[in-house]
């Protein structure tokens, strides 16, 4: 689990790294933009202006940084894909992640020799933020790619209004509307949306199903300032799911999943390799619909982000009554499954 621990050994330098003042206070980008965009500049922090280019310093992937070092600050969160992930969202980041790095060091101390090393090589967008805790200085620096240009996106969108989404070449588009519903665009086609529904929007372009951009809009709904997920340390998986469940189905305005025993036994069966159509029968379960949703992930939050962003799965996700969930730690893994009925 990646988590930046501002308490403990620090990242030493033994060769101090030729520079500005570094005891200059940190000058971070805004953690929450209004909209989705990929702007290159010059860093307005001067420690960082002297280690990237501003042809490669991204302001949105950035800013995503910028809310992930404020919160290793404060002794919140970490460095987990869905924790960086839904930085890059609030940070206006529509992009792909590809690579994640943490560095504490002494306050007011220069960046260590691997730092300067990392933000010199490599490709993409770059996103490098510095902050200051007390008696120790946080830098977090993201890689990111978005393969061609997107025209600036508003994160908040008005019901009734209307999104413009571009071609790509061998790319698609697949969006789900505020109800789950999904819309699949033609490759390499521009898609043309017009927002009926309110609620969250999820809006992925894949190419050769593999995601090269993904965000969310919010129609007639303000944007979340927070993550929608939370960690729960130190709590079992059997008790953890059903309640982080529980609080993202209230964040959805959905109302609360009956868990079944029934359903659980079912979706026990169908980890085993039962399709549900047969498992939940076998369990006493009667089901007009049933969707299966799996996991494999490194906690529990983890695990939940794969079930509530998987397209295929939204809708079932609000809609769904009933529930159940197996779950089974292997090999420092968590495997889960939630079985959906309805």
């Amino acid at each position: 689990m990646a988590r930046l621990l501002l308490l403990g050994a620090l990242a030493g330098c033994p060769h101090p790294v030729a520079g500005p003042d570094w005891s200059v206070v940190p000058a971070l980008p805004n953690p929450r933009a209004g909209g989705y965009d990929n702007l290159h500049r010059a860093p307005t922090d001067v420690a960082v202006a002297s280690l990237v280019s501003p042809e490669r310093w991204s302001e949105s992937l950035s800013a995503a940084a910028a809310g992930l070092a404020l919160a290793a600050v404060n002794g919140e969160g970490g460095l987990e894909g869905w924790e960086v992930r839904e930085a890059a969202w609030r940070g206006g980041y529509a992009g792909t992640i590809t690579e994640v790095q943490g560095w504490t060091t002494a306050r007011e101390a220069p960046p260590p020799p691997e730092l300067v090393a990392w933000a010199a090589a490599g490709e993409g967008d770059l996103g490098l933020v510095r902050a200051r805790a007390p008696g120790a200085e946080v830098w977090v620096g993201l890689r990111g790619a978005v393969p061609v240009s997107l025209p600036p996106i508003p994160r908040e969108a008005p019901l009734g209004g209307h999104l413009a989404l571009p071609a790509g070449e061998g790319a698609r588009w697949r969006v789900t509307d505020g109800g789950g519903r999904l819309v699949e665009g033609a490759p390499g086609e521009p898609l043309s949306l017009n927002l009926t529904v309110a609620g969250e929007w999820l809006l992925r372009w894949e190419q050769a199903g593999v995601p090269i951009a993904e965000f969310p809009v919010y129609v007639d709904i303000p944007a979340p300032r927070a993550s929608l997920l939370r960690r729960v340390e130190g709590e079992a998986a059997s008790e953890g799911l059903p309640v982080l469940l529980g609080e993202v189905r209230e964040a959805y305005g959905a109302p609360a999943l009956s868990l079944r025993e029934g359903v659980a036994r079912a979706a026990a069966g169908v980890r085993a390799g039962q399709a549900p159509e047969r498992a939940l029968p076998e369990a006493g379960v009667l089901a007009s619909h049933a969707v299966a949703l799996s996991c494999v992930a490194e906690s529990v939050p983890a695990c939940i982000d794969q079930w509530v962003y998987t397209l295929e799965g939204r809708e079932a996700l609000l809609l769904a009554e009933r529930a159940g969930i197996a779950s089974e730690v292997e090999g420092g893994a968590l495997h889960g499954l939630l079985l959906l009925t309805w």
